[in-house]
């Protein structure tokens, strides 16, 4: 692993931060229950009482590390841009539009993102763009790098399984966890992570390079539709794997082509080399 210092709670490489992974908790409680509850930063996951620990987390870096930079001056309309920066995870941006909300420009926006990604906070999600049959959407996403802090901000109780934030929750633990491992291994310069997203609405949750699409769905009974955005992709002919990882209880191939995981079973092949 990349040697890192002890940053906002977390741990970084070169320009990266990382709560918790895989391999260093997999024994300890490790269940979605526990991850979406209390997130992955050291001092939350560990604690009986997560929720004080992220509050005090959100304060220290809102009202301190922020302030005390001096990067943002309108502190006020900047923690109200964290939070709908925060409730647009996932969603391709839109600057205007969270300009407008905000009541500021387009470029001091694009500025307030570079800052949560200066600052290790977030990470965008770039669009992959190599697609011939269908046309892809070339604007990025944006995440934040742990769900116990997204939780914290937004002032949110865990999700249950009926709710979308679920599956948000979900995707955005996954693809941290895969960012965390291909900066790690040094396999992230190789193999970029991206998305995909066709003008027609057809999507895939995370490609590694050009080498291996996923999904991510919380369904613990895949059905056809679920593999509506891979079997699009698969006909472009671009990666050599096919990947869905959801709460299924057993790993199996449909059609030939697309592997189900279960989620636990994905990390375990992911840290030890077998997925890229």
């Amino acid at each position: 692993m990349r040697s890192g210092v002890n940053l906002l709670g977390g741990r970084a490489g070169k320009c990266y931060m990382f709560p918790f992974v895989y391999p260093e908790v997999c024994n300890i409680d490790y269940s979605l229950d526990h991850i979406f509850y209390s997130g992955l930063l050291p001092s939350a996951y560990l604690s009986d009482d997560p929720d004080s620990v992220l509050e005090d987390y959100v304060d220290t870096y809102l009202y301190d590390e922020i302030q005390s930079e001096g990067v943002v001056r309108n502190l006020p309309a900047f923690s109200k841009f964290l939070e709908i920066a925060t409730l647009s995870t996932g969603i391709i941006l839109n600057f205007s539009n969270i300009a407008s909300d905000v009541g500021l420009s387009k470029t001091s926006i694009r500025e307030w993102y570079q800052i949560l990604t200066d600052t290790l906070l977030g990470f965008e999600l770039s669009p992959f763009t190599k697609t011939k049959k269908r046309k892809p959407i070339v604007t990025a996403k944006y995440y934040l790098f742990d769900v116990g802090v997204l939780r914290s901000i937004l002032n949110l109780n865990p999700p249950r399984e009926n709710q979308t934030e679920y599956g948000i929750f979900f995707e955005m633990f996954l693809l941290n966890e895969i960012r965390a491992y291909l900066s790690y291994t040094e396999k992230d310069r190789k193999y970029p992570l991206s998305f995909w997203r066709s003008t027609g609405g057809f999507e895939v949750d995370a490609i590694i390079g050009d080498e291996v699409a996923l999904e991510f769905k919380t369904a613990k009974a895949l059905v056809k539709r679920d593999f509506r955005g891979l079997s699009a992709f698969f006909e472009e002919g671009i990666a050599k794997k096919y990947i869905i990882v959801s709460r299924e209880e057993r790993k199996r191939l449909v059609d030939g082509t697309f592997l189900v995981y279960p989620w636990k079973e994905f990390l375990s092949d992911l840290w030890e080399g077998k997925i890229i």
